[in-house]
């Protein structure tokens, strides 16, 4: 088997959600970002649950409650992502214009 195709071939990786046992098909470059987000996922939903009395600790109303939580958690952080990028661009290009400007000013002084 080739490095690449090793890279690329899905084996069964167990994780464990609120106690219940769950196989999923990942890559070995997958398999630790897989089993660290099945125990964040874990820590979330036992967090929320915990601050819940028995009739709100329905199931699904807890798993849609952090995937929300998650998938905003998500946009956060792209959406700082991407202003840090916008940022930096800035400062890349107000160097450039000032490097360009001390270049020709050198040039012009020769």
């Amino acid at each position: 088997m080739t490095e690449k195709s090793a890279n690329t071939t899905k084996h069964p990786v167990s994780i464990d959600v609120l106690g219940r046992p769950y196989t999923i098909l990942c890559t070995r470059e997958e398999e630790e970002i897989l089993t660290r987000s099945a125990e964040e996922l874990d820590q979330r939903i036992r967090r929320i649950q915990s601050g819940l009395n028995p009739v709100q600790q329905q199931r699904d109303r807890i798993i849609v409650t952090v995937a929300l939580n998650l998938a905003r958690d998500l946009l956060h952080q792209a959406s700082e992502t991407e202003n840090r990028n916008q940022s930096l661009q800035g400062k890349i290009d107000s160097l450039a214009s000032g490097i360009e400007l001390t270049l020709q000013q050198n040039a012009d002084n020769s």
